[in-house]
C-alpha cells in the first residue's frame, strides 16, 4: 500500500544522504578540488566551447544534457520483471556507481585541461584502445540518436484505436517543443550577450513557455493537430515530416555554438522536466498510490523487441538484461561523454564539480524514480504479456499524477507529452554532434572534416534506421537493446579510464574500479546475449511465432542486423576493457606495455586537445 509514497521518500532520503557524505567527503578526500587551481574555461576561453557559467545554470545545462529518455523508457520497459528490480538498481545502482561515474568523468577532464575521454584513453591506455574507441563510439552514438528518434516518433502521429485522435500530444506538442526552443535561444543571447539577470531572463522564459504551452496544446491543440492530419493524411508522410522536423532540431544543435542554441534549450528544458518531477512527486506525497504491478514477477521475462507491426516478446533474464535496459538513472555512459567533452569546458570552479557532476546524476535517479511509480501503478492490462509503447505508459502513467493533484487531463497530456520531447531532442542535438566527430575519425577523408557533411550523413544513416518507409516493421526495438548495452559498455570504460588516472595520482582506487568491473562484465555478457537473442529470431522461419507473434521476413532482417551489431560491439568492448586491465596492472606494477596495435584507419597520434571536440586532435 502507498508504493509510490515509499519509492519517492526512499529515493530523496538516500540520495540525499549520498550527496551530503559520500559525494562531499569524496570530493574532498580523495579528489581534493581545489577552488583557486585555474579551469580550462577561464585557461583557454574562447566564447564557443570554453567559457565559464554560472554553477546553477550548469547545474540545469548538465543535467538536461545526461537526463533523456533513458531513465523514463528503461524502467518502463523493465516493468516486465517487476517494479521492485528497477527500483532497486535505479536506487542503488545510482548511489554507489552513477554519480562516481559522472562525477569522475568531469572532474579528471577539468583536471586534464579539459581532455575528453578520447585523449584520455590514448595517454592512459595507449593509441589502439582510442582507436577503437572511435569505432565504438561511430556505432553508438548513431544508435542512440536513432533510439530516441524512433522512440518520439509514436508520441506524435500515434493514434487511438477508439476515437481516431492523436494518442498523446500530436504534432502540437512538437511546435510547442519549437516554440520554447526559440524562446531559450532568445534567453541564450540576453545571459550571454546582453548580460541580463539569468534569474530575471529565467522567470520571463519559463512564463512565456507556460503561455505557449497552454496555448498552442490545451486551447488550439485539437485544432494543429486535426490541420496536421488533414493536410497530411498518409501515415508514412507523417513519420517523415516529424522525423524530418526533429532532425533538423538536431542538426542545428550540432553545427551551431553550444551557448547560442544547446545551452539555453537545455536549460529551459531542465525546467519544464522538473515541473513534471515535481508533480509527480508531490502527487505521490499528497495522493500516495497503491501499485497494481507486482513487485516481482519472474526471473527470465518476455522484453518487448522490434516495433510496429514487426513488434514481439522475447524472454530475457533479469542478469544482465535489466541493468542495460535501465541505463540512464542509474548509471550511464553518455554522461561521460557530456562531462568530459562539454561540461568541463564550462565549469567555472572546481568546486563546482561536485554539485554540477554528482548532484545531476543524483537528481536524474530522481527521474528515474518517477517513471517506476508512474507505470507501477496503471492497470498491468495494458502490458502485460502483449507489445506496449513503453514512452505512452510513461505519459499516460505521469498524466494521471498530475490529475490528481488538479490538473487537467488534457493539460497533464499536454505536458508530459512536451516534456518527453524535451527529454529526447535535448540529447538527440547532442548525440548528432559526437556522431558527426567519430564518422570524421572513422572515415578519415577531408571532405569528412566538414561539420555540415558529416552531420547530414549522420542524419542519414538516422532516417534509415528509423523510418518504418525504408523498414516497415521498424527496427526500434532492436536498436534501444543495443544502445542500452552499448551505454552501458561505455560505462564501464569510463569508469575504467577514471579509475586509471587515480591510479596515475596514487589515489584510492577501490571506488570506482569495483564498479567498473561491474559494469564491463555485465554489459559484455548483456551484448552478447543479445546477439544470441537475434540471431535466434534472425534464423526463426518466416511465419513462425515467437510468443504469439508471427516472424516477417523483416522482422528476420533486422534481427540480423542487430546480431553483427551486437557481435562488433562486443568486441570492440573486449578489447578496450582487456587494454585497460593491461594498462592498469602496467600502472600498479610496472609490466610491459599492452598488445601490438592492430590495423584500423589511421588517426592523428594527440599530443593536444582541440576545444571544437570529443574526439578530434592536434597532430605534433
Amino acid at each position: 500500500m502507498y508504493e509510490s509514497l515509499i519509492v519517492m521518500l526512499s529515493g530523496i532520503i538516500v540520495y540525499g544522504v549520498v550527496y551530503q557524505f559520500y559525494v562531499k567527503w569524496f570530493d574532498k578526500n580523495v579528489i581534493q578540488t581545489d577552488p583557486t587551481r585555474q579551469t580550462p574555461a577561464h585557461m583557454f576561453m574562447d566564447g564557443v566551447e570554453f567559457f565559464p557559467s554560472n554553477r546553477y545554470v550548469m547545474l540545469g545545462w548538465h543535467w538536461k544534457s545526461i537526463a533523456a529518455l533513458g531513465p523514463v523508457t528503461g524502467p518502463a520497459l523493465a516493468i516486465i520483471w517487476g517494479w521492485l528490480p528497477g527500483f532497486l538498481w535505479i536506487l542503488i545502482g545510482n548511489s554507489l556507481m552513477g554519480w562516481l561515474h559522472d562525477y569522475n568523468a568531469m572532474v579528471s577532464s577539468v583536471r586534464n585541461e579539459g581532455a575528453s575521454l578520447g585523449p584520455m584513453t590514448y595517454q592512459l591506455i595507449g593509441s589502439r584502445a582510442r582507436k577503437v574507441l572511435v569505432w565504438f563510439l561511430g556505432f553508438y552514438t548513431i544508435l542512440i540518436f536513432a533510439a530516441f528518434l524512433g522512440a518520439l516518433a509514436p508520441i506524435l502521429i500515434n493514434k487511438s484505436a477508439t476515437t481516431g485522435a492523436y494518442a498523446f500530444g500530436g504534432p502540437a506538442a512538437l511546435v510547442s517543443f519549437f516554440i520554447m526552443s526559440l524562446v531559450g535561444i532568445g534567453a541564450g543571447f540576453a545571459v550571454f550577450k546582453a548580460k541580463v539577470n539569468v534569474l530575471v531572463v529565467t522567470a520571463i522564459s519559463l512564463a512565456l513557455v507556460a503561455a505557449s504551452i497552454y496555448l498552442v496544446q490545451v486551447v488550439a491543440g485539437a485544432s494543429i493537430n486535426a490541420a496536421f492530419n488533414a493536410a497530411i493524411p498518409d501515415p508514412l508522410t507523417q513519420q517523415d515530416v516529424v522525423l524530418g522536423a526533429m532532425l533538423l532540431f538536431s542538426f542545428l544543435g550540432a553545427i551551431l555554438p553550444l551557448w547560442a542554441f544547446a545551452m539555453p534549450i537545455n536549460y529551459l528544458g531542465f525546467y519544464v522536466a522538473y515541473f513534471v518531477i515535481a508533480g509527480i512527486l508531490g502527487s505521490s506525497f499528497v495522493v500516495p498510490q497503491t501499485f497494481q504491478a507486482p513487485a516481482f514477477t519472474t526471473w527470465a521475462a518476455p522484453l518487448v523487441l522490434g516495433a510496429g507491426q514487426g513488434a514481439f516478446l522475447f524472454s530475457f533474464p533479469l542478469w544482465p538484461l535489466m541493468f542495460v535496459t535501465i541505463a540512464c538513472g542509474a548509471c550511464s555512459g553518455w554522461h561521460g561523454l557530456i562531462g568530459s567533452s562539454l561540461s568541463s569546458k564550462q565549469l567555472d570552479n572546481e568546486s563546482d564539480a561536485h554539485f554540477v557532476g554528482g548532484g545531476s546524476m543524483l537528481l536524474e535517479g530522481i527521474l528515474g524514480l518517477t517513471a517506476v511509480v508512474a507505470v507501477a501503478a496503471l492497470p498491468t492490462s495494458l502490458w502485460q504479456g502483449k507489445i506496449y509503447s513503453s514512452l505512452g505508459l510513461y505519459v499516460t502513467g505521469g498524466a494521471r499524477y498530475l490529475g490528481n493533484i488538479g490538473l487537467s487531463g488534457s493539460f497533464g497530456i499536454a505536458i508530459m507529452s512536451l516534456m518527453v520531447l524535451v527529454l529526447g531532442l535535448t540529447l538527440t542535438q547532442l548525440a548528432l554532434r559526437f556522431a558527426r566527430l567519430a564518422i570524421s575519425e572513422m572515415v578519415g577523408i577531408r571532405a569528412f572534416k566538414n561539420i555540415y557533411l558529416t552531420s547530414i550523413v549522420a542524419s542519414v544513416l538516422t532516417y534509415l534506421l528509423t523510418s518504418s518507409r525504408v523498414t516497415p516493421s521498424g527496427m526500434w526495438g532492436f536498436i534501444w537493446a543495443l544502445f542500452g548495452g552499448s551505454n552501458q559498455l561505455l560505462a564501464g570504460v569510463t569508469l575504467l579510464v577514471t579509475t586509471l588516472w587515480l591510479t596515475k595520482l596514487k589515489r584510492p582506487t577501490i571506488f570506482t574500479g569495483l564498479p567498473a568491473i561491474f559494469m564491463i562484465g555485465t554489459t559484455v555478457v548483456a551484448l552478447a546475449y543479445t546477439a544470441y537473442a537475434t540471431f535466434t529470431i534472425g534464423f526463426t522461419a518466416a511465419g513462425a511465432k515467437v510468443f504469439g507473434t508471427t516472424i516477417t521476413s523483416n522482422v528476420q532482417i533486422g534481427s540480423d542486423v542487430a546480431g553483427v551489431i551486437a557481435t562488433i560491439l562486443t568486441i570492440l568492448g573486449l578489447v578496450l576493457a582487456i587494454d585497460g586491465f593491461r594498462a592498469y596492472r602496467h600502472l600498479r606494477v610496472g609490466a610491459p606495455a599492452g598488445p601490438p596495435q592492430i590495423a584500423m584507419p589511421q588517426i592523428a597520434a594527440p599530443t593536444t586537445v582541440v576545444a571544437e571536440d570529443e574526439l578530434k586532435v592536434a597532430s605534433g
